[in-house]
């Protein structure tokens, strides 16, 4: 149980680790990850889905971030998606999800993410 738990807090410490670079904005106070910094990510992501012309910095760092996510359901909330389901179908899930909610864009990014995966996937 205390080895789950250190891995639980190394993880959320490389996810905030990371999203630091998203939190750059004009309000330099905000520390929180907030669904606003995935939809730069997610934008990215979609407009160089299959051009290649620009670098995917941000798109990665968006499919990244939904993965991450997705991998600590599993671990830690035991969380069990259906076989056979591609890291592309997550991300897409999670895309549709956010362009479904901009009134929920200010909340918390890893929150937003749980919740468009269980919608997609609810546990049976």
């Amino acid at each position: 149980m205390k080895t789950r738990l250190w891995i639980l807090v190394a993880s959320v410490m490389m996810i905030f680790a990371s999203a630091s670079v998203w939190a750059q904005s004009s309000d330099r106070t905000a520390y929180a990850f907030r669904g606003s910094n995935l939809i730069k990510g997610m934008r990215q992501d979609d407009n160089t889905a299959y051009a290649n012309a620009r670098p995917r910095y941000l798109g990665g760092l968006y499919e990244g971030y939904v993965l991450g996510v997705r991998d600590g359901m599993q671990v830690f909330v035991s969380y069990n998606f259906p076989r056979g389901i591609t890291n592309g179908q997550f991300v897409a899930v999670v895309s549709k999800y956010l362009k479904a909610h901009p009134e929920r864009w200010n909340e918390d990014a890893a929150l937003l993410v749980i919740n468009a995966l269980q919608e997609a996937f609810p546990k049976k």
